[in-house]
């Protein structure tokens, strides 16, 4: 997947790429809906999402387990980190530092626990994450 024009800027490669694939602001694609079913069904978690990023908004293709449209908010728990991380487990969510007063974790839809994978290209760009949620949530 060649840029449209030479350049060695991350953040460009990677929109660039997001672009190609087709993964903002456009319909689910089948593709998204099989990846994100069966990591819902192998890992039997309530909540799975892929989410891609761009440098304004999140879209989630598709989202299973929460009353969440496109574009996601920009408190979204797969914005932060998964440009750097590969993985990012948060255990506890009310206990994080980062996390605890997020109004997802405070409010609904209550994440308690979560965790995501960077999804990489070939040439090591990351374009979004695999995310999923398998705690109970509160009555």
């Amino acid at each position: 997947m060649q840029p449209l024009h030479e350049t060695s800027d991350p953040d460009f490669l990677r929109l660039d790429a997001l672009r190609r694939l087709q993964a903002l602001d456009s319909p689910t694609e089948e593709r998204f809906i099989r990846i994100t079913r069966m990591a819902r069904n192998i890992f039997d978690v309530p909540i799975a999402l892929i989410s891609f990023e761009d440098n304004e908004h999140g879209w989630a293709k598709p989202c299973y387990g929460l009353n969440m449209h496109e574009p996601l908010p920009n408190i979204s728990f797969c914005k932060k980190g998964f440009l750097t991380k590969s993985m990012l487990v948060i255990e506890d969510t009310t206990q994080d530092p980062l996390y605890a007063e997020n109004p997802m974790v405070i409010g609904e839809p209550y994440i308690r626990f979560y965790a995501g994978h960077s999804l990489v290209i070939t040439n090591g760009l990351h374009i979004g994450s695999l995310c999923g949620d398998a705690s109970d949530r509160l009555s």
